[in-house]
């Protein structure tokens, strides 16, 4: 059987790669003396190769161009590879790192943050040629009247403050364009903040995967990565409009919960919650397509109800009738069958 990625870049090809990130492996070193060295021959020697390789397998494992962002939220633990990868793939302007206070006895957030700004301006021309304007958060030390990162616990609280200190109620908060969160890196209680924050203001939400791993070495092999972005369930389930159908229903303002509740139809059926596996039945029926889901039969009843009483609320009997003749005449014939 062919190894991942073997049959679009060749047996030698892989090999020598294979070889090369096993190297890295080898020589690399975590020490706070030691690490910038190391990941610098990352990004000359192995960073562009994996790159490469990726697009090679399949151009859908990287972002396309039209997926660029404004600004790179990246929530920083100890694994860097990956969120150079990250910055490469999505050319921001701007890079916004989430950090800890405290990483390690010897390592703290205003090291690690130094450390992921040096590694940035490193990268080569050819995977970013526009470097980010800025790199941040920042904030003026007042003991010392220099300026210091941004640091924080790693609580779902205190980051899901950060960023809405940092994203939302800055000047010109909401003109920074297109927002892409990086939940890659960082503690699990780190990533909860942030997931929340991007689900509930609809920022776009990014994880760098692995195709292979190895247990050797506890890492995975980043020819193998795929960046792209994760489903959004607050939007693809339309939380927030489900909660405006219900206050304008209570409201009475119905004309308007029916336009809303089309709307989510149409919204959730793009998003795919519709779709589902054809039985066998079906397809051999041929019949699959003309039976709807029935999640998507109830919605449309619910619409279809509401859209009557929103007519009869207006004054609109003939309208009201036509949307539900077939109802009217269906209760007619029951009535008749029970004289």
């Amino acid at each position: 059987m062919a190894r991942f990625g073997e049959k679009e870049l060749g047996a030698q090809a892989l090999n020598r790669l294979i070889a090369a990130t096993k190297q890295y492996w080898q020589d690399r070193s975590l020490k706070p003396n030691l690490i910038l060295d190391s990941l610098a021959k990352y990004i000359q020697n192995l960073l562009p190769r994996e790159l490469e390789a990726a697009l090679r397998i399949d151009e859908n494992r990287l972002p396309k161009e039209s997926q660029k962002a404004d600004v790179l939220v990246l929530l920083v633990g100890f694994s860097f590879e990956p969120l150079l990868q990250s910055v490469c793939a999505y050319k921001p302007r701007e890079v916004l790192l989430v950090l800890n206070k405290t990483y390690t006895e010897d390592v703290d957030g205003q090291m690690v943050g130094g450390w992921i700004s040096k590694l940035i301006h490193k990268l080569p021309d050819d995977l970013l040629p526009e470097k980010p304007q800025k790199i941040g958060a920042l904030e003026i030390n007042e003991s010392t009247g220099e300026e210091q990162f941004i640091t924080q616990p790693a609580k779902p609280d205190k980051v899901f403050q950060f960023l809405i200190d940092q994203l939302l109620r800055k000047p010109n908060g909401n003109e920074k364009g297109r927002i892409v969160i990086d939940i890659t890196g960082a503690k699990k209680s780190m990533v909860t903040g942030a997931y929340l924050f991007g689900a509930l203001t609809d920022c776009a939400l990014s994880y760098v995967d692995f195709e292979i791993y190895d247990p050797e070495h506890s890492s995975p092999y980043g020819y193998s990565c795929n960046i792209g972005e994760i489903s959004n369930p607050y939007r693809s389930f339309q939380i927030a409009n489900w909660r405006r159908v219900r206050e304008r229903y209570e409201q009475y303002a119905l004309g308007e919960a029916a336009k809303l509740l089309n709307d989510v139809i149409a919204e959730l059926g793009r998003e795919g919650i519709f779709r589902r596996e054809k039985k066998k039945e079906e397809i051999d029926e041929g019949d699959a397509e003309k039976q709807e889901p029935e999640e998507l039969a109830r919605l449309k009843k619910l619409w279809e109800i509401i859209g009557f009483y929103a007519s009869w609320e207006a004054g609109d009997i003939p309208q009201a009738y036509d949307k539900w003749k077939f109802k009217i005449e269906a209760m007619k014939f029951i009535t008749l069958r029970w004289r």
